[in-house]
């Protein structure tokens, strides 16, 4: 009986990890509030999750609220800066029929192609950021690159971060439960996910190249 509450049982590990994704999932979305502060609250949660994947056992709150103070202002700044390109892009979307209607389907389909490059970049930039010390123009330069040079765990990375999202648009019933489940666990469950991708790509890096 005494096993069944040792910490080395799998079946507390995964009572204990469950746990710990809870609290993070709370700590996350109550930083995202501000909504200026997403992109710090990002890289702050894959900072634990990354250091859950490699079995560092992080204490939750203290360190993500450590790499949430010490990235904040270049985190912050990449944010924003995707916010408005991300604005420009779905004007650009919008307005090309209206402003340029010869040449709106050339346009759209070029507005496309870089709201997929925006796309896998921004999943690659704020793990960078909790990972690795870097400015915020070589992080998003990296995240490009790394985007493109892992095009088979980018495609994966993709699968992660939008099934979700697909699930819900099959109908409101199951938009309901996975709106429950990402309220309870779903972020921080998402990033350990994509975490294990990551980890994967970054250790080829922490040894061959300097970020």
């Amino acid at each position: 009986m005494n096993r069944l509450f040792d910490y080395d049982n799998p079946i507390m590990g995964f009572i204990s990890t469950a746990c710990d994704l809870i609290l993070l999932n709370l700590i996350f979305m109550v930083f995202c509030l501000p909504i200026i502060t997403i992109g710090a609250s990002v890289t702050s949660l894959y900072y634990v999750t990354l250091k859950i994947v490699r079995n560092e056992a992080p204490a939750i709150w203290s360190n993500f609220w450590m790499s949430f103070r010490e990235n904040f202002k270049v985190s912050t700044l990449i944010w924003v800066v995707y916010l408005l390109f991300a604005g420009l892009l779905a004007f650009n979307y919008w307005a090309s029929p209206i402003l340029i209607p010869a040449f709106a389907v050339e346009t759209r389909t070029a507005v496309i192609i870089l709201a997929l490059l925006f796309f896998c970049s921004g999943m690659y930039v704020f793990p960078i950021l909790s990972r690795f010390v870097c400015t915020g123009k070589q992080a998003i330069k990296n995240a490009l690159l790394m985007a493109c040079a892992h095009f088979p765990k980018t495609l994966l990375l993709v699968l992660i971060h939008c099934l979700c999202p697909l699930i819900c648009l099959i109908s409101n019933k199951l938009f309901l439960s996975v709106s429950s489940l990402f309220l309870v666990c779903g972020f921080s469950v998402v990033a350990l996910t994509a975490s294990v991708v990551f980890n994967q790509i970054f250790r080829r890096y922490e040894v061959s190249y300097d970020l």
